[in-house]
């Protein structure tokens, strides 16, 4: 089983902003074969630690860059699919897809601090603008960036906020106490590099960019997933 907050624990941050943005600038441009309009999905992510009154802010920004939907996209979605599928039923999660979308409700839900109804409701939303984006994603571009104002006094406290300056944060605290976390140690790493951050004393925590350059769904021989000769299982 999984561990569980005692039931008179109270939450130690809320949520004061949750906002999520889908716009359409217009450009497009080509990758490898295909053909790509651009999408900026923003999400904005303020919480409030109830005890400090200190506010995090995180904003994610995902450029995608889509393609239309051909015959040959869609044998690839009906690949990754079916992928997914087996690979959740192999490691113990045979889930029906309406128990998959409780659970995703549910685990997102618990992240940021909010009850699962309240999620849903709000996932409806965020369903309604997603569906402005059209095609298949062939470059994904994604960048998270942390703001705490409080983070650099905190850290020359030594405050952790839900994590030690050389370990994991305390994933128990939800997404506020990685958010408080993470800013913390972005506030000192800013101080210390006197101020490499983002316009507004946001730091990135990551950004990355993907593309596909080519799909292909022929079929491979078995040889290419059997081990190199001379390899052995070792128990």
């Amino acid at each position: 089983g999984q561990d569980r907050p005692a039931k008179d624990e109270k939450p130690r941050v809320r949520v004061v902003r949750n906002e999520i943005t889908v716009k359409e600038p217009g450009d497009r441009k080509t990758i490898g074969a295909y053909d790509c309009t651009h999408y900026v999905v923003t999400w904005l992510l303020e919480t409030e630690d109830l005890e400090t009154k200190e506010r995090a802010e995180s904003t994610m920004v995902s450029d995608l860059w889509t393609t239309p939907e051909n015959d040959e996209i869609r044998q690839l979605q009906k690949e990754e699919l079916e992928f997914t599928k087996a690979w959740l039923k192999k490691i113990g999660w045979d889930l029906s897809m309406q128990e998959a979308q409780k659970m995703g409700l549910a685990m997102v839900g618990s992240l940021i601090g909010g009850d699962e109804e309240s999620f849903r409701k709000g996932a409806k939303e965020v369903a309604e603008k997603m569906a402005k984006i059209k095609g298949y994603p062939i470059g994904t571009g994604v960048k998270w960036m942390l703001k705490n104002p409080g983070g650099a006094a905190a850290a020359k406290k030594g405050g952790d906020g839900g994590g030690s300056e050389g370990g994991m944060p305390d994933l128990s605290k939800g997404l506020g106490g990685l958010m408080s976390a993470f800013g913390k140690k972005a506030a000192k790493s800013g101080a210390e590099s006197a101020g490499g951050g983002d316009a507004g004393g946001a730091k990135t925590v990551f950004d990355t960019y993907t593309e596909i350059r080519s799909i292909s769904t022929a079929s491979l021989p078995g040889s290419d997933f059997a081990p190199p000769s001379g390899y052995k299982k070792v128990e």
